[in-house]
């Protein structure tokens, strides 16, 4: 007889629209066939967050809720999340606890602790060391992790520049580190045909015209006021083009007001969150990221998988994806003029534009699904074998 599946319970704090609901998905339902099975937990999205209730569909997993679960700090229902999240593990025992995302990191390894599950993994899909909090927040922080790294047995970093700034901040002993990228459903996107004509017809916006893109929510940490002021210096020696943000949050309605302003005017367009990616994709003549922090941007993995050349802020793991002007050019943060000048270089070098998308086309295929599966699965058995 086979030996029956190994139970990991997998933590998420929301599942709101972002690479880590995508993530933790995929690992849910993609891990059965390697001997696993997950029991997925989540938190609650809040205010005019959207959920990724059609990822969960389209993986066919059913997800516990646990509504004191959410990104809020410091208040009572951090204890009720914790009692929950205590009593699930006592039903469910499961031989592994993954978390995922700050505030399940935190809960979840603490009742982790509490209940004496033998594995606990916690995977950092960006970190809020640098440009979230106060610093006098962020050194809480970085306290807080550094005594539950005293208690879980693997961090994964999914990029090296996360894993480097751990080790930088003493977050975990190194040898208690790992680097596993992410790997996500991208297939689809290798396919997608450029031009095609949708996206730009709903935005009334001609093929010839040149047309930028940022997929991304509208937060703080995303900088889209760095996007809008770069698209200003463009539209000055380029008054045709046109730019598009794909995305909600709570930002909008202040993006709105900037975007009004008359040398932007009529030429930036608010798409709320949309599911069809490839087709935006196509229409685009570049896509862009302009955060302040970011772990492994799945918006730029994405856009590399569609051929879409990118400019991108020097973040997180943005520099591992696209090299150097490998498949697309990186800028330091927070510089708007930088940031114009390289989508300026993109817009009117359409040789360059070409050979960085086709070269961000093969570069994508080490971020697939099966890659992240098989790098998690070995993980899991070296810990059990432990």
């Amino acid at each position: 007889m086979s030996e029956p599946p190994v139970k990991v319970m997998r933590i998420i704090s929301r599942m709101n629209v972002g690479g880590p609901s995508i993530h933790v998905c995929l690992l849910t339902a993609g891990l059965r066939e390697h001997g696993f099975e997950t029991v997925l937990v989540k938190g609650s999205v809040t205010g005019d967050e959207v959920e990724m209730t059609d990822i969960e569909t389209h993986y066919g997993v059913h997800p516990i809720l646990v509504p004191a679960l959410h990104r809020k700090m410091g208040s009572w229902n951090d204890v009720r999340a914790l009692s929950a999240l205590v009593a699930l593990m006592r039903r469910e025992r499961p031989r592994i606890v993954h978390t995922h995302t700050s505030k399940a990191g935190v809960l979840g390894r603490l009742a982790a602790w509490m209940c004496g599950v033998p594995i606990t993994v916690h995977t950092f899909h960006g970190h809020l060391l640098h440009g979230y909090f106060h610093p006098m927040v962020t050194r809480f922080i970085v306290m807080l992790e550094r005594a539950l790294g005293r208690h879980t047995t693997r961090m994964i970093a999914v990029s090296r520049a996360t894993r480097d700034d751990m080790v930088h901040e003493r977050i975990v002993a190194s040898e208690k580190l790992v680097h596993i990228p992410l790997g996500l459903p991208i297939d689809p996107l290798f396919d997608v045909p450029r031009k095609r004509g949708e996206f730009r017809a709903q935005l009334g916006v001609p093929v010839e015209v040149p047309l930028v893109g940022i997929v991304a929510r509208l937060a703080e940490i995303k900088r889209h006021e760095v996007f809008l002021e770069a698209a200003a210096r463009v539209r000055r020696e380029m008054p045709e083009a046109h730019f598009a943000l794909v995305g909600g949050g709570e930002c909008e309605a202040a993006l709105r007001r900037r975007a009004a302003r008359p040398d932007l005017s009529g030429a930036v367009h608010f798409t709320g969150f949309r599911r069809d990616l490839g087709a935006i994709l196509s229409d685009l003549d570049a896509s862009a990221l302009s955060s302040r922090n970011e772990g492994l941007p799945v918006a730029v993995i994405e856009a590399m998988a569609a051929g879409v050349p990118v400019v991108a802020t020097d973040v997180g793991g943005v520099r591992e994806l696209l090299g150097e002007e490998e498949a697309g050019l990186v800028v330091p943060p927070e510089d708007p003029e930088a940031f114009a000048a390289a989508l300026l270089r993109l817009l009117r070098d359409p040789v360059l534009a070409g050979r960085l998308g086709r070269r961000g086309r093969e570069r994508a295929t080490r971020y697939r699904e099966p890659e992240l599966l098989r790098a998690i699965a070995a993980l899991y058995r070296e810990l059990l074998g432990a």
